[in-house]
């Protein structure tokens, strides 16, 4: 299970985003949040991250006009977000 903060309007995601259950969590912490002009995005350990979470960032971006920066600490995800070409949508930055 992933553990999420916020502090201000940086997300804070540790653990691995592996299922239905992560989505979720991150979905009802992320929601409300949806009204600030940007968010900042930080998932430390995960390697993973599932479609349906793909999926809501992209409308989080598109349908909702959130500027979103993410930022990742694990090489392996990166290169998820770079074949999908996502580097440049969701500006996806090291930590």
């Amino acid at each position: 299970m992933v553990d999420v903060t916020v502090n201000n309007n940086v997300v804070i995601i540790k653990g691995d985003i592996t299922n239905i259950d992560d989505f979720e969590k991150i979905k009802s912490i992320i929601e409300p949040l949806k009204n600030k002009k940007e968010l900042v995005i930080e998932i430390i350990d995960s390697v993973y991250i599932t479609s349906s979470l793909i999926g809501y960032l992209y409308k989080l971006k598109e349908k909702d006009e959130v500027d979103l920066i993410i930022k990742i600490a694990k090489n392996e995800l990166k290169e998820v977000f770079e074949d999908l070409n996502l580097l440049e949508v969701f500006k996806v930055e090291t930590l």
